[in-house]
């Protein structure tokens, strides 16, 4: 009898720790899931950052045309009549940027590669016009579907002012957002995955899967 009795505390003994032990697996299970799992996510936000900072400077590179035609405007007191055609082709080398306009306060409107557009369009009702005399500064528009080429684009759009100090106009520069289809690509982990680029508002402006 009393050898049943220690048998049976042996075999709860023996199932007790067989119950801790599952305890103790399922809790390093979880910890070493846990574990695994955000590491897993640090180095996706790390490959997402990364190809957002590469995006952010390739954005900021086209820019610079903006920027250097504000600076000739400033330049030459805000006068559209005085642009050389060296200006006006800033940006003929580059495919990305689809459009360079230069707007005035007296509503004339200059651009490559249509030419010149006064009269036919008034560039002071024109939102990235306003928003640069308000901002005073080089920004950024919100990505929208270009109406003539149907393609996805941003403008860049900086204000320059007279040689005495005061705003004379705004300059609107078109870029293609193509290069986005091109880089999505890119955005994988370890080579598997598929990549979206999505702006603040939640549009989609690129992806890599169809549909």
């Amino acid at each position: 009898m009393e050898r049943n009795g220690y048998q049976a505390k042996v075999f709860a003994l023996a199932g007790l720790v067989g119950l801790i032990l599952a305890v103790v697996s399922c809790v390093g299970y979880y910890t070493a899931y846990k574990s695994l799992d955000e590491s897993i996510e640090q180095e996706i936000l790390a490959t997402v950052e990364v190809q957002g900072q590469s995006l952010n400077g390739w954005l900021t590179g086209k820019a610079r045309i903006a920027e250097s035609a504000a600076n000739l405007m400033a330049a030459q007191d805000g006068n559209p009549a005085a642009l050389t055609k060296d200006m006006m082709s800033l940006p003929s080398s580059d495919k990305e940027v689809l459009a360079l306009g230069v707007g005035t306060e007296d509503k004339r409107f200059v651009s490559w590669p249509n030419g010149d557009l006064t009269g036919q369009l008034d560039p002071t009702s024109r939102g990235w016009y306003k928003e640069a005399k308000a901002k005073g500064k080089l920004f950024f528009t919100e990505a929208y579907t270009d109406a003539v080429t149907k393609k996805m684009v941003v403008s860049a759009a900086a204000p320059y002012n007279g040689k005495n100090g005061t705003f004379r106009g705004a300059i609107c520069e078109d870029i293609s957002l193509d290069v986005l289809a091109q880089r999505v690509g890119d955005i994988k982990y370890r080579g598997r995955g598929k990549g979206l680029i999505i702006d603040p508002k939640g549009l989609i402006l690129a992806s890599s899967q169809e549909g």
